[in-house]
């Protein structure tokens, strides 16, 4: 499964800033949106996948009214000296 874009938007909000003062470890939290078009599927297979192998275009298919992706990132971080 591959997509044709070369670039993705991204949306997102987040909460934390990692190189505050105050505590040494720090938690951050984003929660976003990628936008992208359907991808190209390319399926093969030999032996008892093979008769698998021409499916690729109904997952295409099913895949179109997919163009958001929802994206969490969470990170911790820790400031070695204060």
């Amino acid at each position: 499964m591959t997509y044709d874009a070369k670039i993705v938007p991204y949306a997102g909000l987040g909460i934390g800033n990692p190189v505050a003062q105050g505590s040494r470890i720090k938690l951050n939290v984003e929660i976003g949106a990628i936008y992208t078009n359907s991808p190209s599927v390319t399926m093969e297979g030999d032996g008892m996948l093979g008769p698998t192998a021409n499916q690729g275009q109904d997952f295409v298919d099913g895949m179109k009214d997919f163009k958001f992706y929802p994206v969490v990132n969470v990170g911790l971080s820790y400031r070695l000296q204060k």
